[in-house]
């Protein structure tokens, strides 16, 4: 829920500075930044779970470890956290918001490999 809220404010506040306002600033120091409080209330949320009080290092550490298949979905967020600025001077920030959430649908999908064939052997006639 809070990164639900967090996903719609940060991109209303995009929407505002560069659809409204028309700020000049440095997008990946934004982009950057955002990611760091990201990663702060995560490791916040961890540190007060009372499974990991005394352990938040070794835990942080295995996360990073166990991490690299991420590293695809990562990329994709990465690129449409850079597309999202010229979109959202052109488009809604709803309708930029619901297209790119379908990245969420679409990329577990694109990931699976492939299951077994569903063709069928077509029936003879009777």
């Amino acid at each position: 829920m809070v990164l639900c809220i967090e996903n719609c404010a940060s991109m209303l506040a995009r929407r505002y500075a560069v659809g409204v306002l028309h700020l000049a600033f440095s997008k990946s120091s934004v982009l950057c930044v955002n990611e760091l409080l990201k990663l702060l209330v995560s490791v916040g949320f961890v540190a007060a779970h009372p499974a990991h009080h005394g352990r938040l290092r070794a835990h942080m550490r295995a996360v990073v470890v166990q991490s690299a298949p991420m590293f695809v979905p990562a990329v994709v967020y990465l690129v449409v956290n850079l597309i999202s600025y010229p979109a959202l001077e052109r488009i809604n920030a709803s309708v930029f918001t619901a297209i790119s959430q379908l990245k969420v649908c679409h990329l577990p999908a694109s990931l699976l490999p492939p299951g077994p064939s569903s063709q069928t052997q077509p029936r003879s006639a009777l």
